[in-house]
């Protein structure tokens, strides 16, 4: 019995390498696929829901609760979080060093053992690009630092990507971008509040962004940034009419009308 479940155990491990599949229930999924030899992919031991430094990870998409108990660095892969990321200690990290990060709607980070007002806390940095697709995305009790580009999606004037820092030790950098999904097109000095903070320091290196014919501006406050619509071009921009000048331009020509046909009923 024990010779046909370990059998059955290498059988499932050798598909698990050829494919660079693996998966986890309960209360976290794992997803990581590259090409190559699996063990470059993910190399952690013991409890699956915890990773270490060791993983090295191409495709990783988190649905639950992930429990990071050491620094882990994305080199040029691509973490799909729809879940929360929960630091074990303020010594924890996850860092995006130069590929992709995409949040979903009430996704984020949880730190432990570090004070609210979030200094010594674990850490959330993001050299590379990190996309904000859903509302409610936070990093309770821990410190963001950015010096890549955050990408806000934008789907509706009530339907768009925000995040709330948690503590006040954030640091923004880096560039914003903005992507216009369905279809969506705003209007002049429609507002989006898409990041608010307890404080941070900083900010983009650009002040406005331009995608669809919308241009935005990054408006700072105390606690967070605003993007504003300051124009239109293009088919996102209708003309405006001056229904004044329009009703002069009529009643001119009705009355340039009606001469011309009085001086004809003259002649007749």
């Amino acid at each position: 019995m024990n010779v046909r479940l370990n059998r059955m155990r290498l059988a499932i491990a050798a598909v698990v390498v050829a494919f660079g599949t693996d998966a986890y229930a309960a209360d976290y999924t794992w997803g990581i696929s590259t090409p190559g030899p699996y063990s470059t992919n993910y190399s952690a031991t013991g409890d699956p829901s915890t990773l270490t430094a060791a993983d090295t990870l191409n495709i990783l998409n988190n649905t639950g609760d992930a429990y990071l108990n050491v620094g882990l660095v994305n080199n040029g892969g691509r973490i799909n979080n729809a879940g929360i990321f929960s630091f074990q200690s303020p010594a924890d990290s996850l860092t995006n060093s130069a590929g992709n990060m995409v949040f979903a709607a009430n996704s984020g980070t949880y730190g432990y053992g570090c004070p609210v007002s979030g200094a010594g806390c674990s850490v959330l940095s993001n050299a590379g690009n990190m996309e904000v697709s859903g509302s409610g995305v936070s990093t309770a009790y821990t410190q963001f630092d950015n010096s890549g580009t955050m990408i806000f999606d934008l789907t509706s004037a009530s339907n768009y990507g925000s995040i709330g820092l948690g503590g006040s030790t954030n640091t923004l950098g880096g560039q914003f971008s903005v992507n216009l999904l369905g279809g969506f097109t705003p209007t002049v000095g429609e507002t989006f509040d898409v990041l608010t903070a307890g404080g941070y320091a900083g900010s983009f290196s650009n002040t406005t962004f331009s995608t669809d014919g919308a241009t935005f501006d990054a408006v700072y406050s105390a606690h967070g940034v605003d993007l504003t619509v300051t124009s239109l071009t293009g088919p996102a921009a209708a003309p405006e009419i001056d229904l004044a000048s329009t009703f002069s331009g009529m009643t001119l020509l009705l009355g340039a009308l009606a001469v011309m046909r009085g001086r004809r009923t003259e002649r007749t």
